[in-house]
């Protein structure tokens, strides 16, 4: 009975941090698309996530992502139902927050729906229309998903919990997102979140536009398939710092 409350504990504060995180985001994504101000996404996205981090990392593992809660199983640091039940609660929680920002910019700008759908920042892909350079764009996505996949894995392994480590995570996560900017048009492509990807095309699909569903499997495969190229990296450099170790004591014997 404790591991399932355990489960659900975990679950809310997952939930409730993407709901959070996705509010955030996406109400800020309004405000820069409405300003034309779009190279401050990843900056805002970072710090975005960073609040939702520090706010609920204490109950959870704060990732609030389902590639990062794969990246974690992959290396043994989360059981398959604990998993499943935190992506339970991520994507609730990013439905959630996306309609609590659409609702929030229509009551602060006043303007109707056809406004809102018109200003609505889903994904796309700019000018990448032949399959060569979409691929192109997925590999690139592959490498920096899996550098801050890599990250934070690396801030999991640690046995103490670091007050830096949001500060450390929205770095790497801005940093990743400018790399990708050039090749980016729509302002929830940065986010690197699946659960974003979808929770968003599905909200400017209600509002009548023409959600990139096709485009959407860069996004969304991307961060897993980066995710376990991390953790697979992750495995083996521990494995060989561990025998390393091993051989140092056998030394001092």
């Amino acid at each position: 009975m404790g591991g399932v409350m355990n489960f659900l504990r975990n679950a809310l504060s997952e939930g409730l941090g993407s709901l959070a995180f996705c509010f955030l985001f996406v109400f800020s994504g309004f405000v820069v698309s409405a300003n034309g101000v779009s190279w401050l996404n990843p900056l805002l996205m970072g710090l975005c996530f960073m609040i939702s981090y520090y706010c609920y990392v204490p109950y959870g593992r704060g990732h609030f992502d389902p590639s990062l809660g794969f990246s974690l199983v992959l290396t043994r640091k989360e059981g398959i139902l604990e998993f499943v039940f935190n992506g339970i609660g991520q994507f609730l929680g990013c439905l959630a927050g996306t309609a609590f920002a659409a609702g929030a910019y229509l009551l602060a700008s006043g303007n109707g729906l056809g406004d809102l759908a018109s200003a609505y920042p889903t994904t796309s892909i700019a000018g990448y229309i032949s399959g060569i350079k979409i691929l192109f764009l997925f590999f690139l996505l592959v490498i920096l998903a899996g550098v801050f996949a890599f990250l934070y894995l690396q801030i999991q392994s640690k046995k103490e919990y670091n007050a830096a480590s949001g500060i450390v995570l929205a770095l790497g996560l801005a940093v990743v997102s400018y790399m990708a900017a050039p090749f980016l048009e729509g302002g929830l492509s940065y986010s690197f979140n699946p659960f974003v990807t979808i929770a968003s095309n599905i909200a400017a699909g209600y509002l009548g536009q023409a959600a990139p569903w096709s485009d959407s499997w860069v996004f969304v495969l991307a961060p897993f398939l980066g995710a376990s190229f991390a953790a697979g990296v992750y495995v083996l450099l521990n494995h060989r710092l561990n025998l390393l170790r091993g051989i140092r004591v056998r030394e001092k014997k």
